[in-house]
């Protein structure tokens, strides 16, 4: 790495760092928020990211037991290219697991849906809403299913699991209605409307 490409990587992190402590009309989560930012903006030019918030965040735990840490983000970007954009993503994590998977990336789910969303106008509740469709529960039920399971000896055996439950989240409503111009309507189970 060249002298001149380490000040920018510098230079680029500081910037990240400064946006990331401008979000505060909301609580944050209990996260490293840096981390979080730093995720949601790769890729992407430090001089090209004109704002960034996190909407919506909830850590979910099942029977097996699988921890779940998942975070919407806004982002208002601008390329010469492009002109302005807006994009919507979500994030995952498994807090939980060694190696990569603890990290902060991308959740992809099925071949259909793209965690990444990007629109020529900012986003209202309406496209927030209709990309999280399916792909973001606000009130998952942590009911025990009926399932199939490998045994020890390689055979596929009936077995139960619990499904996902609510450990904590948060809708960011303050934050929310300043970049998205409309009240959340949909929140976590347990979660007071703000």
């Amino acid at each position: 790495m060249t002298r001149r490409q380490f000040l920018a990587a510098g230079m680029a992190f500081v910037l990240l760092q400064a946006r990331a402590s401008e979000d505060t009309l909301d609580q944050l989560p209990p996260w490293n928020y840096s981390e979080l930012v730093q995720a949601a903006t790769e890729g992407l030019a430090s001089g090209e990211v004109k704002d960034v918030r996190l909407l919506a965040w909830h850590t979910q735990e099942d029977g097996r037991p699988i921890r779940f840490d998942a975070a919407l983000m806004w982002l208002h970007i601008e390329r010469q290219d492009t002109g302005e954009q807006w994009i919507l993503l979500k994030l995952g994590r498994n807090p939980t697991e060694e190696g990569a998977r603890s990290e902060w990336g991308l959740t992809f789910e099925g071949h259909q849906w793209s965690p990444v969303k990007l629109f020529d106008n900012p986003p209202r509740n309406r496209d927030v809403y209709t990309f999280l469709k399916d792909h973001w529960e606000f009130n998952p039920d942590g009911r025990t299913v009926p399932s199939m399971r490998l045994s020890d000896d390689g055979k596929w055996i009936p077995s139960r699991y619990t499904r996902f439950r609510i450990l904590r989240a948060g809708v960011r409503s303050k934050t929310w209605r300043s970049v998205i111009g409309d009240d959340p309507t949909q929140f976590h189970r347990g979660e007071r409307r703000r």
